[in-house]
């Protein structure tokens, strides 16, 4: 039995990013905890390949893929009895959010040794006649989907879910999600089968984070050039909204903890059906010693302006406005230079208009895109650092940068405002570290630079408020205690 199970999706360690980085950051810290380690994705592609190392504390690593079956040809009958008044008591009563249910049903039904694997369960006779049943009782008439779209919306978000709920699960002493979705229904599951304690630790809200990305979606089962009823496509859109919606609630329901990075995190927590309770707030931290600020003579009045951005170059980084910010900056310094740091890879069509509108603003010979690169090899040259993204959680990339005293122009998304301003009352008097503008506004974003890069008082002033901050509050030290101290109690339970 392991100390720890850690339950990740799309996360470590396939996938760079936050959630990866403070995972990563956790294991390699704490070699006295033994840890199983579960990865949920979608499919498994071609040449993936870790981007993080998996240290010697990782006693068993499992990956899950929910999309991936084969459903054999032909209806089966199964050698199992459908309790369908349970299931239908149970459908009702998400509606009044009785969590409990869920805890029934998975007991009745999912821990009988004799219930069918997916597939076959998804081939079944039994439940294509409890669908047609149900579809007649929602749609008595004319107006609804298709019985073929609605078995195969049913069949697509449906799977992922009961192929969670029958695999084995490792034995720990303490469980630990890092978002809620599968993650957090396998960690559900988890304390359900074994009684033991189980952490839910959120970077973002995945529950808010589905309901944009369903919300902006197109119709996902049909080719494009279908034309779909509106109303049609509503209603499979509300479909998965409310199922990521149970799925939220129903991790908040089992966990024993749920830790947030920062205070704005938790107001959402609680309107997605959080326990005030549970919750606690364990910032991101950075190994301070890695990041010694640039002497001045680095960035010195005869050396052009530096201005960085560090990150992945996708829309959601909203790296569009900040080439927009640079035409404002060229206006008085017209040999800066710009360097965008990061993989560009993700969203190959974004990159390259990001690469036209460079062109088209003529600014070929001030903006470098640096591809995927070792961010301590740029941090020295940068006079401020730009992010203008559109949604974050506690961007790693802004304690980096203020460790290094360099001042911060950020949108007002996530953290930011808390990093750059201040959380309290305390922790504002040490002084801002930069400034705070609204997305997607790329005149403010750029007279935010001028301002910096033309006060090098102010923006020396500001460098070393930002270090003074993450040194009171974002330390990796601080992060890992934090951890600690929650595993401690829960693995004695």
């Amino acid at each position: 039995m392991s100390d720890v199970c850690l339950i990740l999706e799309g996360t470590y360690p396939y996938v760079t990013g936050g959630v990866s980085a403070c995972v990563y950051q956790l294991i390699k810290n704490t070699p006295q905890i033994s840890y199983d380690v579960i990865y949920i994705g979608a499919t498994k592609k071609n040449g993936m390949e870790f981007k993080y190392p998996l240290p010697a504390n990782i006693k068993y690593f499992r990956e899950i893929y929910l999309y991936e079956y084969f459903i054999p040809e032909g209806p089966t009958d199964l050698n199992f009895n459908i309790d369908h008044a349970l299931i239908t008591d149970f459908h009702q009563a998400l509606s009044t959010h009785n969590m409990h249910k869920f805890e029934e049903l998975f007991i009745k039904i999912f821990q009988n040794e004799h219930f069918p694997s997916p597939e076959d369960l998804l081939r079944s006779r039994q439940v294509w006649q409890y669908l047609e049943m149900a579809y007649r009782r929602l749609f008595p008439g004319q107006s609804g989907p298709s019985f073929i779209d609605y078995f195969y919306t049913w069949r697509f978000s449906h799977f992922p879910i009961f192929k969670i709920l029958t695999i084995e699960i490792p034995h720990a002493r303490v469980y630990h999600a890092f978002c809620t979705g599968y993650a957090g229904l396998l960690a559900s599951v988890a304390k359900i089968k074994t009684g033991r304690p189980y952490l839910l630790s959120e970077h973002g809200i995945y529950s808010n984070e589905r309901e944009i990305e369903i919300s902006l979606s197109d119709w996902i089962y049909r080719d494009i050039s279908v034309e779909i009823h509106p109303e049609i496509s509503r209603y499979f859109k509300t479909w998965w909204t409310r199922l990521f919606l149970f799925l939220g609630k129903l991790s908040y329901h089992h966990a024993d903890v749920i830790t947030g990075l920062f205070r704005g995190n938790q107001i959402r927590q609680i309107e997605y059906g959080a326990q005030i309770k549970k919750m606690q707030i364990i910032p991101n931290g950075i190994a301070i010693e890695n990041f010694t600020p640039a002497l001045p003579t680095a960035r010195s009045s005869e050396t052009p302006p530096s201005i960085g951005m560090v990150g992945r170059i996708v829309s959601i980084k909203d790296v569009k406005t900040f080439i927009k910010g640079l035409l404002v900056v060229k206006e008085k310094f017209a040999n800066f230079q710009a360097y965008l740091v990061g993989p560009h890879e993700e969203e190959p069509e974004y990159f390259e208009e990001c690469k036209k509108l460079v062109n088209l603003l003529d600014l070929d010979h001030n903006v470098i895109f640096t591809g995927k690169a070792n961010v301590h090899d740029y941090y020295p040259k940068f006079d401020v650092l730009v992010l203008t993204s559109i949604s974050e959680g506690q961007p790693l990339v802004l304690l980096e940068a203020m460790a290094m005293e360099i001042p911060i122009v950020a949108t007002d998304v996530g953290a930011c405002r808390e990093l750059v301003m201040g959380h309290d009352l305390e922790d504002q008097a040490i002084g801002v570290a930069g400034m705070i503008l609204p997305m997607g506004d790329g005149v403010q974003i750029g007279a935010a630079i001028l301002k910096i890069l033309s006060d090098r008082n102010l923006a020396r002033q500001w460098g070393k408020n930002g270090r003074q901050r993450v040194l009171k509050y974002y330390t990796e030290e601080n992060n890992i205690r934090s951890y600690m101290n929650l595993y401690n109690h829960y693995m004695a339970i």
